[in-house]
């Protein structure tokens, strides 16, 4: 295959040069869609706003394509929450503890003869998509997909879109246009807010502004604070209000306790107001919510996990003193909805477009009381939403982007197998040693080349290779750095204690004084800004790689240049009818060929000739269908799946009984053979025999 290695740093290059120049367009097109709702920034103390802080969102009930399916895959829709909503002043952290009495009828800024006394709202959550702008095997459906879905379980309801954060960084698609993409598609839907997720902050803070000048709705983090000051960064709102259908919504949104998980360079002047500091933020936010806006349900929008993550905190006291009414949240992609002791709901979904959450809520606005009924949808690459139609409008907003990361669809190579995360870790690791050799070589005795490394996926598949497979899977924006270290320090660091996170390949030299070393000497190592910039590690930046180019480059290059190369097997046999292949040349192709049928797979067919080792006991006789016989080149033999063959071509005469085809048969048959899901190897659906023990079936 002609090398594409030039064109391919060239590309990159040419992006990280037109994106530091980069600046928010002018006449970017808003969304045109018939407002539903005024959606307000908050302006409290430490507010700075750059824009007006009266924004217009589209209305997200739009009427879809018939065409499109719309069933419920599962839902998880529990008992409804039922709680009265507080309109006095919410208790005092001292006695925040007080149970839930109902309070007086809340005031709203609409006039009591305008105001409805029941108002039903659909909240639908939205956390952790990562820039899943195409359908990922593994993980959801595209936002084409997801825009039809949405517009139509949105249709006829007064709908509320609101993000947990995390909707930019991991994909190819959303990582070369910095988010903008994503950010259109999400005004497109008319989103009244998103909280700022640890992701967002992968580029640094004005990618965040850029976004914000771009987005029709205002990016939320309370608890983000200057170190200089103590007072919230002047790009992120403490909260937003709006109105839906007569009634006044508020919405609070911060940062879980993941600064760790954030690169110390991207924020360094800034940290996140944890535990105790929150809730007084929170809680004093929800108190003028209450009293000042006026608001009827006040929705907690939080990146982070009180479920799952021992490192995120809520204190119970925002549900049980009435603060809240419902926490979104997000950060660890595990979808759940439950009720704390407070009876307030706590709703997350998995992550990648895998699933959404539609929250319905009923208020009563005479009694200030609600309920809350979450119900769940699997949009996930493997559920039925896979078939719906692709939305018009989304497409359109990709193709605007498209001429800036279309390169990533060229095919780099083709790999002899599935490559695990594991396996594609370690191969970065050896190749930061190979190339900070190349370029420092000469002048320091490098002891290794890794450090801390996520995948995200499960791997790449057997067969072709693009940048983007590479990009989805290593998407972090992490230069590749020469560090020193002394050697007291290296004893202690991950890179020696062997954190299951932690991948390294040692040099010769490595090698030779791991076991012994040198705590006043100075040692030199190749890792990333991710590690580098780690505390704990105590690194010295000496020198940086070529600007632009990060880990998955250096995989790219490596497939590219024949790294892990199929080649495929000289065979003896033509696979047709007269001169049938063998099981083992069936084995070895399916390992290359992977996809979730035949045609997917792009196998081709072939006869074969194989004993049979295994049968089921199932019969279709009505299809004439035999279900899952195992064939071997001989008795002992590595084996292989066919799925449902056929009696013969034609499925006539059907089988009598399974008996039919006994172990230790000998037959011919038609197939294609397949990896299924990178891990089970067989035959396609669709095979069919031609001859038992040399017997014609026909």
């Amino acid at each position: 295959m002609k090398k594409k290695i030039l064109p391919l740093l060239t590309a990159l290059f040419a992006f990280c040069i037109s994106a530091c120049n980069q600046t928010a367009s002018s006449d970017t097109p808003k969304s045109s869609g018939t407002p539903s709702s005024v959606v307000t920034p908050s302006s409290s103390v430490n507010s700075v706003e750059s824009k007006s802080s009266s924004k217009t969102t589209s209305s997200s009930n739009v009427t879809s394509s018939s065409s499109a399916k719309s069933s419920v895959i599962s839902s998880s829709t529990t008992s409804s929450s039922s709680r009265p909503i507080s309109s006095s002043t919410p208790a005092s952290s001292s006695s925040a503890q007080s149970s839930n009495s109902t309070p007086a009828s809340s005031s709203s800024t609409s006039s009591s003869s305008d105001r409805p006394k029941n108002v039903t709202l659909d909240i639908f959550a939205f956390n952790d998509n990562h820039g899943c702008v195409k359908d990922t095997q593994g993980k959801g459906i595209g936002i084409a997909k997801l825009t039809t879905f949405v517009k139509q379980k949105t249709a006829n309801k007064n709908a509320v879109l609101i993000s947990q954060g995390d909707m930019w960084q991991g994909s190819v698609e959303s990582n070369y246009t910095k988010g903008n993409l994503m950010t259109e598609w999400m005004n497109q839907l008319g989103f009244v807010s998103m909280t700022v997720g640890n992701h967002e902050y992968d580029w640094g803070k004005d990618y965040i502004i850029q976004n914000q000048e771009l987005a029709n709705f205002p990016t939320l983090g309370i608890n983000v604070l200057n170190k200089s000051n103590s007072q919230r960064v002047d790009y992120l709102s403490p909260s937003i209000t709006f109105e839906k259908a007569g009634a006044k919504i508020g919405v609070i949104g911060a940062i879980g306790n993941c600064l760790s998980s954030i690169s110390s360079s991207k924020v360094k002047d800034v940290y996140f107001a944890t535990g105790d500091a929150l809730t007084t933020l929170v809680k004093n936010e929800a108190t003028r919510l209450r009293n000042t806006e006026k608001c009827d349900f006040i929705i907690y929008s939080i990146h982070g996990d009180a479920k799952n993550d021992d490192q995120d905190y809520y204190d119970t006291s925002l549900s049980t003193g009435n603060y809240v009414d419902l926490v979104l949240e997000g950060h660890t992609h595990q979808a759940y909805a439950y009720q704390d002791n407070g009876g307030v709901y706590h709703v997350q979904n998995n992550g990648y477009n895998e699933s959404v959450y539609d929250i319905v809520v009923n208020l009563d606005l005479e009694t200030s009381s609600y309920t809350v009924s979450p119900t769940f949808y699997d949009t996930s690459y493997y559920s039925s939403y896979k078939n719906l139609d692709e939305d018009i409008t989304t497409l359109n907003i990709i193709n605007k982007y498209y001429d800036k990361f279309s390169f990533a669809y060229e095919e780099l190579g083709t790999i002899d197998g599935f490559k695990d995360p594991n396996t594609i870790r370690s191969k970065v690791a050896d190749l930061y040693l190979e190339v900070g050799t190349q370029r420092w070589g000469n002048q320091y005795n490098l002891i290794l080349g890794g450090g801390y490394m996520s995948c995200r996926g499960n791997g790449l598949q057997a067969g072709t290779v693009r940048y983007s497979d590479i990009s989805n899977l290593l998407p972090f924006d992490n230069e590749i750095v020469l560090c020193s270290i002394r050697g007291s320090d290296l004893a202690n660091t991950q890179f020696i204690t062997g954190a299951d996170t932690y991948f390294v390949t040692w040099s010769n030299y490595g090698n030779s004084m791991k076991d012994s070393i040198n705590y006043s000497s100075t040692y030199y190592l190749i890792t990333d800004t991710y590690s580098s910039d780690y505390s704990y590690n105590h690194l010295t930046v000496v020198d940086t790689y070529d600007v632009g180019v990060y880990a998955r480059d250096l995989l790219a290059i490596f497939i590219q240049n024949g790294g892990w190369a199929y080649i495929p097997p000289v065979s003896d046999h033509a696979g047709t009818i007269d001169d049938p292949k063998t099981i083992s040349e069936a084995i070895d192709y399916a390992r290359h060929h992977e996809g979730q049928n035949a045609s997917a797979a792009g196998s081709e067919g072939f006869f074969y000739k194989g004993v049979v080792t295994r049968q089921a006991a199932q019969l279709s006789t009505l299809s004439g269908d035999l279900n899952a016989v195992y064939v071997a080149d001989a008795l002992g033999g590595d084996d292989m799946q066919i799925y449902y063959l056929k009696r013969n071509q034609y499925r006539n005469p059907n089988w009598e009984t399974v008996n039919d085809l006994i172990v230790g048969d000998v037959i011919v048959f038609y197939g294609q053979a397949f990896n299924y899901n990178s891990r089970i190897l067989e035959f396609a659906s669709g095979a069919y025999c031609v001859s038992i023990n040399g017997v014609s079936t026909d």
